[in-house]
């Protein structure tokens, strides 16, 4: 709430007509302008202006002016302008700390079951494959999927040691309906056995995001119902 309004004034800094967009989340935030200048001489001093009563200030490390074509990172993706085309991925930094996350976990649990070691990467691959499905992640999420193969091939090879490589494909590997899928066969309650199956980043689906409505407030009653129209399941698109 500190920083709404701030994109009223950074608009009211430059001349009428100007090509100039605010996007924000919580206290990050990016100001897109058609010319370098208007960064420069009207915005940045704007925004310093509305900030100082509040006793805050610009970021010295996260602020920087940027050329689209050059691309930007924020909240974990990066923008970049390629060919007249908004081209929007996962950033370096956030597909390394992911992919690091995940062989860590599965570092630390030769000692687990494999359906102990499917909860707990469940969880983290879920997370992370739900926020980037609405981006260009396709090269990302192979990329997931292969390090996964790998470190759970090593996993199950220290697991057990006198075994073949095609036992350990045939026992976690080939249950699935889904190629090279890691699973493993629990028993219910009831003693029925049940597939337990690894989600992999590419069996999350990609889905084209529309832009919400910029009045709508989650917390205005006002719009509950438009937030419920755009609450979604992995099989439909955002409204």
């Amino acid at each position: 709430m500190t920083l709404d309004g701030l994109e009223k004034v950074i608009k009211e800094s430059c001349p009428r007509r100007s090509k100039v967009n605010f996007i924000r989340y919580a206290d990050d935030f990016i100001t897109t302008a058609s010319q370098k200048r208007l960064l420069e001489k009207n915005i940045i001093p704007a925004i310093n202006e509305f900030l100082k009563p509040r006793g805050l200030m610009l970021s010295p490390e996260k602020t920087r002016i940027v050329r689209i074509d050059n691309g930007v990172d924020f909240l974990g993706q990066h923008l970049r302008k390629y060919r007249n085309k908004l081209i929007t991925t996962p950033t370096v930094e956030n597909e390394k700390d992911f992919l690091d996350k995940i062989r860590n976990i599965i570092r630390k649990s030769y000692g687990l079951s494999s359906q102990d070691l499917i909860k707990r990467l469940n969880s983290v691959i879920r997370g992370w494959a739900n926020y980037h499905m609405y981006v260009q992640s396709s090269r990302s999420f192979s990329k997931g999927d292969t390090v996964l193969f790998h470190s759970l091939m090593r996993w199950a090879r220290r697991k057990h040691p006198n075994k073949s490589n095609g036992w350990i494909v045939k026992k976690y590997f080939n249950n699935s309906k889904r190629k090279w899928g890691f699973s493993c066969i629990v028993k219910d309650k009831n003693g029925n056995k049940k597939l337990f199956e690894l989600i992999k980043p590419s069996f999350i689906k990609l889905v084209k995001y529309i832009k919400i409505k910029g009045a709508s407030n989650p917390f205005n009653p006002e719009y509950t119902n438009y937030f419920k129209m755009r609450s979604i399941s992995s099989n439909t698109c955002p409204i």
